[in-house]
Protein backbone atom coordinates (compact mmCIF):
# COMPACT_ATOMS: atom_id res chain seq x y z
CA UNK A 1 0.00 0.00 0.00
CA UNK A 2 1.29 3.30 -0.69
CA UNK A 3 1.71 5.62 2.10
CA UNK A 4 -0.46 8.49 1.11
CA UNK A 5 -3.47 5.47 1.36
CA UNK A 6 -2.08 4.64 4.56
CA UNK A 7 -1.99 7.83 5.65
CA UNK A 8 -5.28 8.09 4.50
CA UNK A 9 -6.68 4.99 6.13
CA UNK A 10 -5.32 6.21 9.22
CA UNK A 11 -6.91 9.14 9.66
CA UNK A 12 -10.36 7.98 9.11
CA UNK A 13 -9.55 4.95 12.02
CA UNK A 14 -8.40 7.83 14.20
CA UNK A 15 -11.49 10.18 13.32
CA UNK A 16 -13.97 7.22 13.88
CA UNK A 17 -12.31 6.03 16.95
CA UNK A 18 -12.65 9.63 18.37
CA UNK A 19 -16.57 9.87 17.46
CA UNK A 20 -16.90 6.52 19.46
CA UNK A 21 -14.96 7.79 22.33
CA UNK A 22 -17.23 11.04 22.15
CA UNK A 23 -20.38 9.09 22.06
CA UNK A 24 -19.18 6.60 24.84
CA UNK A 25 -18.12 9.72 26.89
CA UNK A 26 -21.89 11.32 26.65
CA UNK A 27 -23.21 7.57 27.53
CA UNK A 28 -21.51 7.26 30.44
CA UNK A 29 -22.50 10.76 31.74
CA UNK A 30 -25.85 9.41 31.06
CA UNK A 31 -25.35 6.28 32.89
CA UNK A 32 -23.98 8.68 35.90
CA UNK A 33 -27.05 10.61 35.91
CA UNK A 34 -29.49 7.73 36.52
CA UNK A 35 -30.46 6.69 40.27
CA UNK A 36 -28.71 4.05 41.88
CA UNK A 37 -30.65 1.03 43.54
CA UNK A 38 -30.92 2.79 46.89
CA UNK A 39 -32.16 5.59 45.42
CA UNK A 40 -34.95 3.76 43.49
CA UNK A 41 -36.12 1.71 46.67
CA UNK A 42 -37.05 4.59 48.61
CA UNK A 43 -38.68 6.27 45.51
CA UNK A 44 -40.58 2.74 45.67
CA UNK A 45 -41.11 2.61 49.29
CA UNK A 46 -41.78 6.40 49.50
CA UNK A 47 -44.87 6.15 46.71
CA UNK A 48 -46.35 2.71 48.08
CA UNK A 49 -46.43 4.61 51.47
CA UNK A 50 -48.12 7.45 49.64
CA UNK A 51 -50.43 5.44 47.81
CA UNK A 52 -51.23 3.65 51.37
CA UNK A 53 -52.08 6.47 52.56
CA UNK A 54 -54.08 7.49 49.96
CA UNK A 55 -56.16 4.66 49.91
CA UNK A 56 -56.55 4.84 53.97
CA UNK A 57 -58.30 8.17 53.40
CA UNK A 58 -60.31 7.37 50.57
CA UNK A 59 -61.85 5.01 52.84
CA UNK A 60 -62.24 6.93 56.02
CA UNK A 61 -63.99 9.04 53.72
CA UNK A 62 -65.90 7.07 51.69
CA UNK A 63 -67.23 4.66 54.57
CA UNK A 64 -68.40 8.12 56.23
CA UNK A 65 -70.16 8.62 53.41
CA UNK A 66 -71.71 5.33 52.69
CA UNK A 67 -72.99 5.29 55.93
CA UNK A 68 -74.94 8.94 55.37
CA UNK A 69 -76.23 7.28 52.72
CA UNK A 70 -77.45 4.03 54.60
CA UNK A 71 -78.60 6.30 57.09
CA UNK A 72 -80.74 8.35 54.11
CA UNK A 73 -81.97 5.41 52.40
CA UNK A 74 -83.58 4.14 55.94
CA UNK A 75 -84.73 7.53 56.48
CA UNK A 76 -86.25 7.35 52.68
CA UNK A 77 -87.78 4.29 53.25
CA UNK A 78 -89.79 5.04 56.60
CA UNK A 79 -91.00 8.65 55.44
CA UNK A 80 -92.33 6.68 52.79
CA UNK A 81 -94.19 4.51 54.63
CA UNK A 82 -95.44 6.87 56.80
CA UNK A 83 -97.17 8.39 53.61
CA UNK A 84 -98.30 5.14 52.52
CA UNK A 85 -100.18 4.27 55.55
CA UNK A 86 -100.87 8.11 55.53
CA UNK A 87 -102.69 7.44 52.14
CA UNK A 88 -104.45 4.58 53.21
CA UNK A 89 -105.84 6.02 56.23
CA UNK A 90 -107.10 9.24 53.77
CA UNK A 91 -108.37 6.72 51.38
CA UNK A 92 -110.17 5.22 54.31
CA UNK A 93 -111.50 8.26 55.52
CA UNK A 94 -112.63 9.57 52.33
CA UNK A 95 -114.35 6.74 51.85
CA UNK A 96 -116.51 7.24 55.20
CA UNK A 97 -117.43 10.45 54.29
CA UNK A 98 -118.85 9.97 50.89
CA UNK A 99 -121.00 7.23 52.66
CA UNK A 100 -121.69 9.63 55.19
CA UNK A 101 -122.78 12.12 52.19
CA UNK A 102 -124.86 9.63 50.59
CA UNK A 103 -126.86 9.26 53.74
CA UNK A 104 -127.44 12.96 54.29
CA UNK A 105 -128.56 12.93 50.74
CA UNK A 106 -131.18 10.29 51.56
CA UNK A 107 -131.89 12.10 54.98
CA UNK A 108 -132.68 15.22 52.45
CA UNK A 109 -134.66 13.42 49.84
CA UNK A 110 -136.77 12.33 52.62
CA UNK A 111 -137.12 15.50 54.18
CA UNK A 112 -138.01 16.85 50.65
CA UNK A 113 -140.25 14.41 50.22
CA UNK A 114 -142.07 14.63 53.62
CA UNK A 115 -142.54 18.80 53.28
CA UNK A 116 -143.57 18.35 50.19
CA UNK A 117 -146.63 15.96 51.00
CA UNK A 118 -147.48 18.38 53.98
CA UNK A 119 -147.53 21.26 51.59
CA UNK A 120 -150.39 18.89 49.05
CA UNK A 121 -151.93 18.13 52.30
CA UNK A 122 -152.23 21.42 53.51
CA UNK A 123 -153.10 22.85 50.35
CA UNK A 124 -156.13 20.51 49.85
Amino acid sequence: MDPGTQHYIDAKTEATRAQNDARFAEILARLEQTPTIDELRKLVVTTGIAIVAAMIALFAFGADRFGSGMTAASLIYDQSEDARQMAMENAKNIKEMREDLDAMREDLDTLIRIIGERAQADSL
